[in-house]
């Protein structure tokens, strides 16, 4: 049965009186987050049965009640807000709610525990969108940090506004009462996102001078391995006095690069190696391409079949670490195992 766009079966409603049906369709506008101008629902919203919806479109005060309810929950947990809440943009097609997978949610809930966390990954499997969740629940909601500041850095500054953008696209896909108020000091930017009596959201291009900036409550760093010109240890350096002893940051790559050859990639992988084998703070994460379970044995083969080469394809969609890590072998002269030994 194909649903409608708030999750509700039309047989289901077909069947309802008129003045039900009207004080449904006028509740879920109520309830509906905006999509550039279209009515959009989380997962919250569309898991909700009928009956329950029918009570509040009717009952104000039972609205109301689940609506606080639902702010509380919200406040208390940065897993319900992602998982009840939480929207992703496609490369393609219309938004979707992030309903998490198993690995996803476990990454989150690092998030929440450590205060360091480095995550090697394949492409596209919704690590900088989980992150950007988290981001925005420590700035929008956490009753901890009212007053956070948000660093969002990326290997340019044209990546690090579209993490902004993307962090306006979540909270404007939240229902109203959710949904946060910008403040009008930021309200055009494009490198400052600030709500009103909240804390702010600031991107950055993966510089050393971008990264020294006041003190920081969260430091999102995307595409750490692809920042350019060998930049990415001597940014993260920077960082360390911006996070203080309380800052929290995120680390996220896609292999670029083994730790023993000189490029864009080295430093990502150095500091990942050395959270992996216990040797630093930060707790080190690698997800493989498999993560997503859509990604099936005949999926691998044909998108193998776009590629020109196999280390190409295993770097880009890593089932392993070394895979991940491993750097392209004909422009070297010598091995990183050759090095190695």
């Amino acid at each position: 049965m194909l649903l409608t766009p708030t999750g509700l079966d039309p047989n289901q409603t077909a069947k309802l009186a008129r003045f039900q049906k009207e004080a449904l369709v006028e509740w879920h506008l109520s309830v509906a987050g905006d999509d550039n101008g279209q009515p959009w629902w989380p997962l919250a919203i569309r898991e909700l049965d009928l009956e329950h919806r029918l009570v509040y479109a009717q009952e104000p005060a039972y609205n109301d009640a689940w609506q606080e309810k639902e702010k509380r929950e919200v406040i208390a947990d940065p897993i319900y807000f992602t998982s009840g809440y939480g929207s992703i943009q496609p490369e393609v097609g219309d938004a979707i709610p992030f309903d998490l997978w198993p690995e996803q949610a476990d990454v989150l809930e690092e998030f929440i525990e450590q205060m360091r966390v480095i995550i090697l990954k394949a492409r596209q499997l919704g690590l900088t969108w989980l992150a950007l969740h988290y981001a925005l629940w420590l700035q929008a909601f956490c009753a901890l940090t009212r007053n956070a500041k948000i660093l969002a850095l990326s290997k340019h500054g044209g990546d690090a506004t579209k993490l902004l953008q993307r962090a306006r696209q979540i909270n404007a896909r939240l229902p109203a009462f959710l949904r946060q108020k910008e403040s009008t000091e930021t309200a055009r930017s494009l490198s400052r996102l600030k709500f009103e009596g909240r804390g702010e959201m600031v991107s950055l291009a993966g510089t050393p001078d971008a990264a020294r900036s006041e003190t920081a409550t969260l430091a999102l760093v995307d595409e750490f391995a692809h920042i350019r010109n060998q930049q990415a240890q001597p940014t993260w350096t920077a960082l360390q006095p911006t996070l203080g002893g309380a800052g929290k940051a995120i680390v996220i790559f896609t292999g670029n690069g083994p730790r023993n050859v000189p490029g864009d990639g080295m430093a990502a992988a150095q500091l990942f190696e050395q959270a992996n084998s216990g040797q630093s703070d930060m707790k080190a994460i690698f997800l493989p391409s498999s993560t997503d379970p859509r990604r099936t044995t005949s999926w691998r083969k044909r998108m193998r079949a776009t590629y020109l080469d196999d280390e190409d394809f295993d770097v880009e969609y890593a089932e392993s670490i070394e895979d991940a890590l491993q750097g392209r072998q004909g422009t070297k002269i010598y091995s990183p195992d050759g090095i190695d030994q």
